[in-house]
């Protein structure tokens, strides 16, 4: 009995010393993709996704930054205004944070085994519009992430998997929105460089080769055709053989006799 008292007084000790600890700040990813450059004189942001509801974990946890907040970053770091006219607009659509209980087996085996018994699902729809001169286009791009968690977390744990979902769902979405940006809106990229920008250069299929003038081009010479040997002259022994050759008769070759 004391035994188990002394043991118990040790994991509540164990545990106090433990809530007492900071917790590691995990920090959001920091992109390394070079810098968008946007032939428009301004870029702005709207956020139409809505309040958070109350079912939502942002509710009862202290996650940041949140999933519009890190679609705010993003803009903010990889896309920059280089034009005269024109503007681009960022709305963000959908920036959602929800659960779901999972599916827990009962039985003996349970009690001594932590099972998942939550999931986060993380989902964002951003739209990039932008009118000029140029005219008009818009880029879509949207992405969805979940990540389960044991049951009873601790603190710790809910942090570590909104990190772990955030960062995977913001690289989901950036790569879906370059795609976007690169394929409908080409003609609102900078083709000027701009200089202390990070911005990757537009590429263009290479120059097709010139003609060269018919005047300057290499004569072409003609082919000389060699004509072929004469045979060779008869021996003069087929000659005088060929000379004593009878012209023969043709009566004779058919065979046929005058009918007198």
């Amino acid at each position: 009995m004391k035994r188990t008292i002394a043991c118990l007084g040790l994991a509540l000790t164990l545990a106090a010393c433990s809530s007492g600890q900071t917790e590691p700040t995990v920090s959001l990813e920091k992109s390394l993709v070079p810098k968008i450059v946007m032939d428009v004189r301004k870029i702005s942001l709207a956020d139409r996704s809505g309040p958070i509801p109350l079912d939502s974990p942002y509710r009862n946890n202290t996650f940041s930054p949140t999933i519009s907040d890190a679609v705010k970053d993003w803009a903010s770091d990889h896309l920059e205004a280089k034009g005269k006219d024109g503007q681009a607009i960022i709305l963000i659509k959908k920036a959602s944070l929800s659960t779901m209980p999972m599916p827990m087996k009962d039985g003996i085996d349970s009690w001594f085994t932590r099972q998942q018994a939550i999931k986060y699902i993380a989902r964002v729809d951003v739209s990039i519009e932008a009118n000029g001169p140029s005219g008009f286009a818009v880029a879509d791009a949207d992405a969805s992430r979940s990540i389960s968690l044991p049951e009873d977390p601790t603190e710790a744990e809910r942090q570590d998997a909104y990190m772990t979902l955030l960062n995977g769902l913001m690289r989901d979405l950036e790569e879906n929105l370059q795609s976007g940006i690169y394929v409908h809106m080409s003609k609102f990229l900078s083709k000027s460089d701009v200089i202390g920008s990070s911005a990757v250069p537009l590429t263009s299929d290479p120059a097709p080769a010139e003609a060269v003038p018919a005047a300057e081009a290499a004569p072409v010479q003609p082919a000389v055709l060699t004509p072929p040997p004469l045979p060779p002259a008869p021996p003069a022994s087929a000659k005088d053989a060929a000379s004593d050759l009878k012209p023969v008769d043709p009566l004779t070759v058919s065979g046929a006799q005058d009918q007198k």
